[in-house]
């Protein structure tokens, strides 16, 4: 007697079966594994790769002392739509490497240190102008 599939799964088999040739239990050459043992492993293999890459993600932005009393003396404020797009930018750089970025918005500049994701110190746009950054590796704009 020949194994019957039914319900969802029968028409990938059918599939599986019409583009490979053989069928999802076959068993491959030597090895003898089979294509849905096979499957099921590059599946778990992605699987994990993606939970690690999430796990990876580093907390939310924090802002030094420093950097706290730098905002409070200057007026300087960020709104949910600016952190968000910053913590964009930190891993982006992140993932590129960087280390101490300074981060250009449309009215002030923040210097992050990304291995603990803190800000350092923050300017306003009148401050930028023949300023020199040091200890920087990357710069971002936001």
């Amino acid at each position: 007697m020949g194994s019957k599939i039914s319900g969802a799964g029968a028409a990938s088999a059918g599939l599986l079966k019409e583009v490979g040739g053989k069928s999802p239990n076959s068993k491959d050459g030597a090895k003898g594994i089979s294509f849905a043992e096979t499957l099921t492993a590059q599946v778990d293999k992605a699987a994990a790769k993606e939970t690690t890459q999430v796990q990876s993600v580093k907390p939310m932005l924090k802002f030094s002392n420093h950097a706290l009393e730098r905002m409070n003396t200057r007026g300087i404020h960020f709104s949910p739509d600016q952190i968000t797009k910053i913590e964009q930018g930190m891993q982006k750089a992140n993932d590129k490497g960087a280390k101490e970025t300074l981060f250009i918005t449309d009215d002030s500049a923040l210097i992050v240190s990304l291995k603990d994701n803190t800000v350092v110190t923050v300017m306003d746009k009148n401050m930028l102008r023949e300023n020199v950054f040091t200890k920087i590796d990357s710069t971002v704009f936001v």
